[in-house]
C-alpha cells in the first residue's frame, strides 16, 4: 500500500456564528483517562458582537502547512475552540489547536499518540461534550503491515494537554476504516447528553483491500470507556462505497447521519465522472438501529485530477476531492 497526499500550506479561515451557552455489537475497551490540567479553566461568558452572526478575519492556525480541517465550540466556554487538522509538523498528520480567545490566538499544535503498533493517520475530527471536555478522532494505520488500521480517539479537559488515545470501536485484523467522523450530543436535553459517535466506512483488507466496504457507526455512553459498532448500511463489492460521513445530533437525542454514496456505474470507480448521491439516515435510539437511507441530492461529478472521487461541477475545480490513494 502506498499513500499519497498533496502538501500545500492551508490558511485556515474562520467564520464564527455566534454561538449559545446551551445550544452491532462489538465492544471495545481500550480507554485513554482524562488528562485533568491543573491550568483548565472554563468561563460561562458568551462571545459577543455588535451583530450576529458574528465573523471573524482570517486567522492562520497552522505555522507549518496543515490540510483537512475541523472546528468545534466548547459549549460552556464559546469562547473556547478547537481546530483538528493534518499538520505538517506532526509525524503523520493529525493535531489539534486551541484559542480561549474566540480565534484571535492559536496553541502549536498537539500531535496525536501512537497506540502500541497503530499510528495516527489522517483526517482528524474534533468537538466538545456537554461537560466542556475536549475529543479529537482520526484514522489510525498499523505500522507492521499498512493495510489494517482503526479509529482512534483521544480526550482532553482543556485541549491542550490531552491523555493517551484509545480506540472507538472495533478493532479487526481484517479491517481499515477509512474517513472517519466524530459527533457529540452535547444538547442538555438529550436523554443521551455527552454520548460520543464516530462513524466511518469499512474496507475488508484481506488479501487486499477495497474489495468490499460498508458504513458504520461506533457509539459510547461512557466518555469512551466501551464503544457498540453497528452498521448502517450492508456490504458491497467495490467500486460502490459510502464515504465522508458526518454526524450532528438534535435536542432530543436524535442522531443524524450524512455521507457520499458512490455505485458501480460509471466509467471509474469511486465517483469519479459518475453520479454520486448525497445520503440521510437517523437513529431515534442512540445509534443502535438507523432509518432506511434517502436521497438528499445528486451530482454528475466532473474529472479529478488524480483524486479518489471527481470535484463538484462548476466548480473550476475548486470542489473537494480525496486526495489519499492505495495499491
Amino acid at each position: 500500500m502506498s499513500m499519497k497526499s498533496i502538501f500545500c500550506g492551508l490558511l485556515v479561515s474562520i467564520a464564527l456564528s455566534q454561538f449559545a451557552s446551551e445550544s452491532g455489537l462489538c465492544q471495545s475497551t481500550l480507554f485513554p483517562t482524562v488528562y485533568e490540567s491543573p491550568s483548565a479553566s472554563f468561563s460561562a461568558t458568551p462571545a459577543t458582537c455588535s451583530s450576529a452572526p458574528c465573523v471573524l478575519s482570517p486567522v492562520q492556525v497552522s505555522q507549518s502547512g496543515a490540510t483537512d480541517a475541523s472546528i468545534a465550540a466548547n459549549p460552556l466556554s464559546p469562547q473556547h475552540l478547537l481546530v483538528g487538522a493534518d499538520d505538517f509538523s506532526c509525524f503523520r498528520g493529525p493535531g489539534a489547536y486551541v484559542s480561549v480567545n474566540a480565534g484571535s490566538t492559536w496553541s502549536s499544535p498537539a500531535c496525536m499518540m501512537s497506540l502500541n503498533m497503530y499510528s495516527p493517520l489522517l483526517g482528524p475530527s474534533v468537538g466538545y461534550d456537554g461537560k466542556g471536555v475536549a475529543y479529537i478522532a482520526a484514522d489510525y494505520i498499523d505500522e507492521s503491515n499498512f493495510q489494517l488500521g482503526m479509529v482512534g480517539f483521544q480526550r482532553s479537559s482543556d485541549g491542550v494537554a490531552w491523555g493517551p488515545p484509545g480506540s472507538a470501536g472495533l478493532v479487526s485484523p481484517y479491517i481499515f476504516p477509512d474517513s472517519p467522523w466524530l459527533g457529540i450530543d452535547s444538547n442538555k436535553s438529550s436523554p443521551r447528553v455527552n454520548s460520543l459517535y464516530a462513524s466511518s466506512t469499512q474496507y475488508i483488507c484481506r488479501p487486499a483491500c477495497y474489495g468490499a466496504s460498508r458504513l458504520v457507526i461506533s457509539r459510547s455512553g461512557d466518555g469512551g470507556k466501551t464503544w457498540q459498532t453497528s452498521a448502517v448500511t450492508p456490504w458491497q463489492k467495490q467500486p460502490a462505497a459510502d464515504e465522508y460521513s458526518n454526524i450532528a445530533t438534535g435536542k432530543d437525542g436524535t442522531v443524524f447521519l450524512t455521507w457520499l454514496h458512490c455505485p458501480r456505474a460509471g466509467p471509474t470507480s469511486g465517483c469519479n465522472r459518475s453520479t454520486a448521491y448525497m445520503m440521510f439516515s437517523k437513529s431515534k435510539n442512540g445509534g443502535s438501529t438507523w432509518s432506511t437511507p434517502t436521497v438528499m441530492a445528486t451530482a454528475t461529478l466532473v474529472t479529478s485530477s488524480g483524486g479518489y472521487v471527481g470535484t463538484i461541477p462548476n466548480t473550476k475545480g475548486a470542489g473537494y476531492k480525496h486526495t489519499r490513494h492505495r495499491s
